[in-house]
C-alpha cells in the first residue's frame, strides 16, 4: 500500500470519529444518556443483565411409591424359586420420598415406608434424575435405582428397582414426584 492511500484513509477515519462525537456533544441530555445506556446494554456480556435461569430440576421434590412383588428374571433351580415365594410379600410395600437438586444437578434425598429409612444419591441432567436408593440393613436391606423423567415443569415420573442383598426380595414401584416451591 502506498504511503499516501494510507494516510488519507487515516484522515477519514478521524473525520468520522470527530463528528460522531460531535452529534453526540449535540444531542439533548436524555437522548445522549438513553443512547448511552443501550450502548452499554447491547456491549454486556451474554447472561449478565437480569437474573438467569435456574435448571429445570433445581429444588424440592417429594411424593410417595407403592412397591409391588416381582418375580426373578431368571430361571431359578425349585429350591432357590421357592426360597423367593417365602420371601416374597403379597401386600404392596409403602413410602415417601423426598428430594433437593441442586443448580450442579447434584440430588440428595431421604425415602421412609415399608422398604426402610433409605438415602438417595444421584445426578440430575438433561430430562432425567438419576439415583441410588440403599436402606442399609433396616428391614432387609433394599438397595436399587430410582430413574425420573421430567414429565412437566413441576412433576416428574419414573420406577423404582430396588432388592434385598441376596435378591430373594424384588420390588418394583412407579414413582411421582411434585417440586414444591
Amino acid at each position: 500500500m502506498k504511503p499516501s492511500a494510507l494516510s488519507s484513509s487515516g484522515v477519514i477515519v478521524l473525520i468520522g470519529c470527530a463528528l460522531a462525537c460531535n452529534r453526540a456533544a449535540s444531542l439533548p441530555r436524555s437522548e445522549s444518556s438513553s443512547s448511552s445506556a443501550a450502548l452499554a446494554t447491547s456491549s454486556a456480556p451474554l447472561g449478565s443483565v437480569g437474573t438467569t435461569a435456574q435448571p429445570w430440576f433445581v429444588g424440592h421434590w417429594s411424593g410417595s411409591y407403592r412397591a409391588q412383588a416381582v418375580e426373578p428374571a431368571l430361571q431359578a433351580p425349585e429350591a432357590a424359586q421357592e426360597q423367593w415365594h417365602t420371601a416374597s410379600a403379597t401386600t404392596p410395600s409403602n413410602g415417601v420420598l423426598s428430594l433437593r437438586v441442586a443448580p450442579n444437578g447434584e440430588a440428595q434425598g431421604d425415602s421412609a415406608g415399608d422398604l426402610g429409612q433409605a438415602k438417595l444419591a444421584g445426578h440430575a441432567q438433561a430430562d432425567a434424575i438419576k439415583l441410588r436408593f440403599e436402606a442399609g440393613e433396616s428391614n432387609g436391606g433394599y438397595a436399587g435405582t430410582l430413574i425420573l423423567r421430567r414429565e412437566n415443569a413441576s412433576l416428574c415420573v419414573g420406577t423404582l428397582r430396588v432388592s434385598t442383598g441376596d435378591s430373594l426380595a424384588i420390588r418394583q414401584a412407579s414413582v411421582n414426584l411434585k417440586r414444591h416451591e
